[in-house]
């Protein structure tokens, strides 16, 4: 199976987005080996003295050795004419052998601007036509072996592998190729995406909130970008990290919870510190002699003790960090944040990601600084697709700009009298989501309540598939989370905050435990809901006074 990037194009499929483009993706990371690369809707530009041009590419194919194969698709009919092919968009005729003359040159004139002096880029080209039968093949002014058409038996993946060939082991020159292409798609490590022996998953980047972030020049070097969920704030944080390293400066990434840490850290590199806040203070004290003792658990007022440590210790130049990283900043308190200034280097940058929106915990917002920060608002929500975007709205008082490409699936929302229902119910519903074509690592059943507080924390199996659920323990020796086997995973709201999947079931929605709470509440059903990328469904206490609204505005 061939890789492909990016690499959460599946979620198309499961949102009923069925294209030409999309099929022969599917066929390509199916038919082609390991040995080869794909990506796929590459936007390119070329810079003229008298302006700019644009242009797409359909896919990218890439051997072990860096050669690279540019395959230009065209649907339905084209016209034959004086050795050219054209393609009609409306009354006009566009050239497609110009078309791939001027993505090919625009590839190999980028490539050579940004490694002059290294090797050059190999590349070469394909056209695929699956609707048309080539008549005068003779006079084409491209040659007939780099045209696939309606009558080649060979198919698109046999032509790719007759002008690629898998290629040898040039590891240098395939990670360099490599390296241009995802720079040219925006592309990051997926944080959501399970880290196997194949190597990162990678997906599209918020190149617009990149730009803000690296392109303000502030004196004192402190941004706070207050961002909906699904805006690309944990993936600003990775490419702003990376971006540090490579500049020589030592990054420390922060955010709250453990298992939001753990994709971090898989998706950097290992000289990136990642931790959770109190991860941090465990590890400093650890460093300076002052081990935490974890036997007799963490009674009231256990971290009061251990911020007083901290505070009293001495900061050697080894924990001086040049720039910090706050991911869902909306979680610290103000009291950490002071804390954390004992670990800024001389002129250390911060860069703060926060949703206000999503504040499940409750805390009071840190304040200003001094030096104070410079805030950005970042609306746009790039994750949550029209469906349950249109469906959040319209239940509950957020205000974000949905801009994702995907329709979603339709939210469906089922009510139960007693809380234990709802492991039948959910059986049915991840069966359901089974045979929609939705994998077991697709689907995550998000509990409102906290850990081992749901009924269904005592169920070992759901759909027949066994459950994968925090077990309240560490791993003695690395202090790492420790899960039961399983690959349907359960988890609370608080704890796969910063997270994300295809379908979600939200669980256990019985509303607020009083008048004063709702507010929070409601940011509650916020964080979960938008933690879904394809399919939502909500299983709501019958008792609870939204419930109707909720089962109207999904049916509406």
């Amino acid at each position: 199976m061939a890789h492909v990037y990016p690499s959460d194009f599946r979620r198309l499929w499961l949102s009923g987005v069925h294209t030409p483009e999309l099929e022969t993706l599917t066929r390509l990371e199916r038919d082609l080996s390991a040995d080869y690369t794909v990506f796929h809707g590459l936007h390119w530009t070329r810079e003229w003295r008298s302006g700019t041009s644009f242009g797409e590419i359909d896919f990218l194919v890439v051997n072990r050795s860096g050669r690279v194969l540019v395959v230009e698709q065209k649907n339905g009919a084209l016209v034959e004419k004086d050795g050219d092919l054209a393609k009609h968009y409306g009354a006009t005729p566009k050239s497609t052998t110009g078309q791939i003359q001027r993505s090919v040159e625009a590839v190999l004139d980028k490539y050579k601007r940004q490694h002059h002096g290294g090797p050059g880029l190999q590349l070469d080209y394909l056209l695929y036509c699956p609707d048309h039968r080539l008549e005068r093949a003779e006079g084409l002014s491209i040659s007939k072996d780099r045209v696939v058409d309606a009558s080649s038996g060979e198919g698109l993946a046999g032509a790719v592998v007759r002008c690629l060939g898998p290629g040898g082991e040039d590891e240098a020159q395939h990670e360099r190729v490599l390296r241009f292409l995802r720079g040219a798609l925006d592309l990051v490590p997926d944080i959501h995406a399970l880290v196997t022996s194949e190597g990162r998953q990678f997906q599209r980047l918020n190149a617009d909130l990149l730009k803000v972030v690296t392109s303000l020049e502030l004196p004192q070097r402190r941004l706070r970008i207050q961002g909906v969920a699904g805006c690309g704030k944990s993936q600003i944080a990775i490419a702003v990290a990376e971006r540090a390293l490579k500049t020589g400066r030592r990054p420390l990434v922060l955010c709250f919870n453990r298992p939001l840490r753990e994709q971090l850290r898989a998706s950097l590199p290992a000289a990136a510190v990642v931790q959770t806040w109190y991860g941090l203070c465990a590890e400093f004290l650890k460093a300076a002699g002052d081990p935490l003792d974890f036997s007799g658990g963490t009674p009231p007022g256990f971290w009061q003790d251990v911020h007083r440590r901290v505070i009293g210790a001495t900061v050697p130049k080894n924990w001086l960090f040049d720039t910090v990283i706050v991911d869902e900043g909306q979680d610290f308190e103000q009291e950490w944040f002071e804390i954390l200034q004992l670990f800024l280097a001389p002129g250390a940058e911060i860069l703060w990601l926060e949703d206000p929106d999503q504040n499940v915990r409750g805390v009071d917002p840190v304040g200003q600084s001094d030096p104070p920060f410079v805030t950005y608002h970042a609306r746009e929500n790039f994750r949550t697709p029209a469906s349950i975007a249109r469906f959040i709205r319209e239940v509950l008082p957020v205000e974000f700009e949905s801009v994702s490409a995907l329709p979603g699936l339709p939210v469906h929302v089922e009510t139960y009298d007693d809380p234990a229902e709802q492991a039948d119910m959910a059986t049915r519903l991840v069966s359901d989501l089974r045979r929609q074509g939705f994998e077991p690592d697709d689907i995550v059943l998000l509990s409102c309540h906290g850990v081992d507080h749901s009924p269904l924390w005592q169920e070992d199996r759901i759909a027949g598939m066994p459950i994968r659920r925090f077990t309240g323990e560490y791993d003695s020796e690395t202090s790492e989370q420790l899960f039961t086997e399983g690959k349907l995973l359960l988890e609370t709201v608080y704890r796969f905050k910063g997270q994300q999947a295809p379908a979600v079931i939200l669980c256990d929605v019985d509303g607020p435990s009083s008048e004063a709470m709702a507010d929070q509440y409601a940011q509650l059903l916020y964080t979960g809901m938008t933690r879904s990328t394809v399919a939502l469904h909500v299983l709501a206490n019958a008792a609870l006074n939204a419930a109707d609204a909720m089962q109207a505005a999904a049916a509406s």
